[in-house]
């Protein structure tokens, strides 16, 4: 743009700005004129509002007069004339409180009050009566409160008055001062306009004075670069990020002062703004300070061109955001430990807002109800419609306690709805976090805990502790039952020998006697198995070999309606345990199974080496990390429910018919394997069969020894003599008459210390101590122990009613001790004294 131009240019302007001032003065001098008309207008109606109140005033008291003083002696006044002064005068004050405005409707109000409560009097007065003087004095005194308020709105009028006068004078002032300013504005754009011409010249020399003021004292760092990278100008801010002096600065290439990872990145942008593609851009970068720190900058940079569009060079800003990316890191930080926590605890952490309901549920919360990350977001369910219907009351009552701040948290444990459609326990905490002004809960968090482990756990040891109380029961009669079944037997067995012929009736009586009580004997050791307290001959057995020997037995007891599938696999691990309960095992499952099919069906037993690691044994609780060897015996029969699998291994339960079972099969598989430290699961389905499963720990030790089996018929004595010591009378009887039919010697104790005088009063040899091995007062190992310090070389057989661990713990079930359980007969016990007895 030329010179010429530019002063043309001014000079329209000039001429246009006078023409405008003109035209703009005369408009305001004719609005000032209009207001002051309008002014003085509206001060003469509200003097005229004044002038007409005193005149109502007045009449006021003139109505008063001539209403009272109406009918007097001497007195001209009428009352007509009276009520008609007094009610347009009242008019007149109303329409005045009327214009009093809403400041004032308190005064407004006490008028009307006062004039109903006048009209009131006036009435009663004018019906005149009895009570005539009275009602005067009353209207007397309503209408000075009357006029007292007729006063009040006298004076608020003239106060209304002064005020419109004053707002209308300060309106016309601040009118008078605007058009003033106005003007003078107006002569200042003239005056501007003749200089316009001195501004443009100084515009420039400005303009640069106002950028270096900016540049040089702005928070924010500035730097001037060249297209090539090399600094020439920075502010003090820049330095003072960097730890340099400003003079230090310029003449150094960006590159010594960013970090390197970030500056080719920098620089690629500003190859882009060289090239048009941009005009400017933003960036973060790490630059170097002077002592070798990272100082974090976010900034923009912009290319600066010549008149034909040439680069000159880059003005860019840069704000020093350390402390904010510190802050940020440790942010990132603490959301981090939050999140290794939750996941740490394998807790799902939720959060609601208790205004409008949504919900947050964390990716974990929605991995123990079963979807995968980001599945359940897409759901959004109603979170009650989660909640199991029988667990929503208590819900509902425990979480309106905690938000009415009854309890510190909320806490419970509840079911909640999973992908699949079933139940899973949770534990579920939570707390108020936010709450309005009226302690009303806004916000509530907390977490999910899932209990999936912990419930199967908890049922299983309710279960196992169901079991053992069953199990001590059990134990806990067979003291007793067993001494009654030795008496019956023994007693039974004598009178057989002492009748001597097979073909009596008593005899026959006799036989039936002793097959019942072997029968009975068997029920108390199948009661025993399932406590898991029977004697037992463990030895190191290959399942394989063991089973394969059974299969042509256990096909006979299935009968040949039901097929026999036998599925071994080769070279499973050994195991520990009494090759008696494995076939007490096996026979138990496989006749429970034959008895499940209707006609014909299939039985498989399956074998095979299985490890399970620690992962596995924590989803199931009842497992231990290791070798087992795994035992499956599967039917096809009519399977069973839940409610059934749960009580399968409860003694006597069955749900056979009449005559059909005890119900102590499975109680002693349980038995069994709990013995043997396995385990046992069932799978089961109405109407698709079930399935046995027993894993039986690997055994990695030595071979067990094996007792040599004893001869069929016993060895007669010889005369030996043996103190038998039984704190049953019947029991001690019975047993020293046993032994004297056998060829022995006997002396009989009913106590431990009438076992220590008959040995210490006997002046011959006693070659074997038969006792009882819990007594009153002293064990039968403690008396043994007194017995042999007197007796070096007696021998010592214990006998008892009780289960095996509680004699163990008595010491009696050693390996070197020799026990005999009750009952026995009497070959059994000829056997076990002779084995004794023969032994060095």
């Amino acid at each position: 743009m030329t010179a010429a131009p530019l002063h043309q240019r001014i000079r329209s302007h000039s001429w246009l700005s006078v023409g405008s001032a003109v035209l703009l003065s005369i408009l305001v001098c004719t609005t000032v004129y209009w207001l002051d008309l309008q002014q003085r207008h509206t001060l003469r109606a509200a003097l005229t509002e004044v002038e007409d109140l005193r005149e109502a005033r007045i009449d006021l008291c003139k109505g008063f007069l001539h209403l009272t003083l109406a009918g007097q002696p001497g007195s001209s006044f009428g009352q007509a004339e009276g009520l008609a002064l007094l009610r347009q005068s009242i008019s007149s004050l109303d329409r005045a409180a009327m214009r009093l405005g809403a400041d004032q409707n308190d005064a407004a109000a006490s008028f009307n009050d006062s004039v109903s409560r006048f009209e009131t009097l006036l009435a009663r007065w004018q019906k005149g009566g009895t009570a005539r003087a009275a009602d005067e004095v009353a209207l007397r005194v309503s209408f000075q409160q009357l006029e007292l308020q007729a006063n009040e709105i006298d004076t608020l009028s003239q106060k209304r008055l002064r005020r419109i006068s004053q707002q209308l004078d300060r309106r016309f002032g601040w009118t008078i001062f605007a058009a003033a300013l106005f003007l003078s504005a107006l002569c200042g754009v003239v005056y501007q306009a003749g200089r316009a011409r001195d501004r443009l010249y100084a515009s420039s020399r400005e303009s640069e004075n106002r950028f270096r003021t900016i540049f040089e004292r702005t928070t924010s760092g500035y730097s001037l670069s060249t297209t090539d990278e090399v600094l020439l100008m920075v502010n003090d801010a820049f330095a003072q990020m960097l730890g340099y002096e400003p003079e230090e600065l310029p003449g150094h290439p960006l590159s010594s002062f960013m970090h390197a990872d970030d500056f080719a990145q920098f620089l690629e942008q500003r190859r882009l703004t060289v090239n048009g593609k941009q005009e400017s851009f933003r960036f973060e970068a790490r630059y170097l300070h002077r002592d070798g720190a990272v100082v974090w900058g976010i900034g923009s940079s912009s290319l600066l061109r010549d008149a034909a569009g040439a680069p000159l060079y880059f003005i860019t800003s840069v704000m020093d955001m350390t402390e904010r990316r510190k802050a940020e890191l440790a942010l990132r930080e603490s959301e981090s430990r939050l999140r290794f926590a939750l996941e740490g605890t394998n807790d799902g952490l939720w959060d609601i807002d208790m205004v409008t309901g949504a919900t947050y549920l964390s990716p974990r919360g929605w991995e123990i109800l079963g979807y995968a990350p980001g599945e359940g977001e897409l759901l959004r369910p109603v979170w009650t419609d989660l909640l199991h219907p029988d667990d929503l009351p208590r819900t509902r009552e425990l979480l309106q306690a905690h938000m009415e701040g009854e309890t510190e948290i909320f806490e419970m444990e509840q079911r909640l709805l999973t992908k699949s459609g079933d139940w899973k326990w949770v534990l579920t905490r939570g707390k108020v976090v936010l709450r309005n002004e009226m302690n009303a809960a806004l916000r509530m968090t907390g977490t999910h805990t899932d209990l999936t482990i912990q419930k199967k756990l908890e049922e299983q040891i309710l279960q196992a502790q169901k079991m053992e109380a069953i199990g001590r029961l059990a134990g806990g009669i067979a003291h007793d039952f067993n001494n009654m079944l030795l008496v019956i037997m023994g007693f039974a067995e004598m009178s057989l020998h002492e009748l001597g012929d097979d073909k009596h009736t008593v005899s026959g009586m006799l036989n039936e006697i002793v097959k019942a009580a072997e029968r009975s004997a068997n029920l108390t050791q199948q009661l025993l198995a399932f406590a898991r307290r029977q004697k037992v001959s463990p030895k190191v057995v290959d399942l394989n070999d063991q089973i394969g020997d059974t299969i042509a037995m256990l096909k006979r007891l299935i009968g040949e309606e039901t097929e026999l599938v036998w599925l071994p696999q080769k070279e499973v691990w050994p195991v520990l345990m009494d090759p008696s309960q494995l076939n007490q095992l096996l026979a138990n499952l496989c006749v429970n199974a034959r008895d499940a099919i209707a006609g014909s069906g299939k039985v498989v037993i399956e074998t095979a080496n299985i490890s399970l690691d620690r992962t596995y044994c924590q989803e199931h609780p009842d497992f231990h990390p290791g070798d087992y060897v795994s035992l499956t015996v599967t039917d096809n029969g009519c399977g069973m429910e839940k409610e059934t699998v749960e009580k399968i291994f409860e003694p006597f339960f069955t749900t056979k018919g009449p005559g059909m079972g005890t119900g102590l099969g499975l109680s002693t598989v349980y038995g069994i394997v709990k013995q043997n430290q396995g385990t046992i699961h069932v799978y089961s389905e109405p109407g698709q069969g079930t399935s046995f499963a027993i894993y039986l720990p690997r055994h990695g030790g030595e071979n067990m020894p094996v007792e040599a089996e004893a001869s069929e018929e016993p060895q007669q004595g010889n005369e030996e003599t043996i103190l038998v010591v039984e704190d049953e009378p019947e029991i001690l009887r019975m047993t020293t008459d046993m032994l004297k039919l056998q060829g022995y010697r006997t002396l009989a104790a009913s106590s431990p210390e009438e076992a220590l005088k008959a040995a210490e009063q006997h002046p011959g040899e006693i070659d074997l101590l038969l006792t009882d091995v819990i007594m009153p007062g002293m064990n039968g190992r403690a008396l043994a122990d007194r017995l042999l310090t007197a007796r070096p070389g007696l021998k010592c057989l214990y006998m008892s009613g009780y289960t095996a661990d509680a004699i163990s713990q008595h010491g009696v079930l050693d390996p070197d001790v020799k026990y005999i359980q009750k009952p026995f007969n009497m070959k059994a016990l000829a056997r076990k004294v002779r084995e004794v007895l023969s032994q060095p």
